[in-house]
């Protein structure tokens, strides 16, 4: 509490911390969650064919041999290319 002159006051700005708190809590949740979901995603996409544009502007295709977590976005390892997983703009079968 900045001024604790009265119990009114003190109840107040405690209340307001523990909901900034749970607050808090509940978006690293979800960003925890939605980190899940993206590995969940790239694992899902070994051994399927995806397509990307690169960074000459040019459309690829390859099939997916296996999947890199140690940045903030998956990378897909597509033969000797790394793809990021928000990349890809196709997914399907491999031929």
């Amino acid at each position: 509490p900045s001024s604790p002159t009265d119990s009114t006051t003190i109840l107040t700005q405690t209340t307001q911390l523990a909901q900034m708190q749970t607050l808090q809590e509940q978006i690293t949740t979800a960003q925890e969650s939605f980190a899940l979901q993206m590995r969940e995603a790239a694992a899902s996409f070994v051994g399927r064919q995806v397509t990307w544009t690169d960074a000459d502007g040019k459309g690829q295709t390859g099939v997916v041999a296996s999947v890199d977590y140690t940045g903030a976005t998956p990378m897909l390892k597509v033969g000797g290319t790394d793809v990021a997983l928000d990349a890809v703009q196709t997914l399907a079968p491999a031929n």
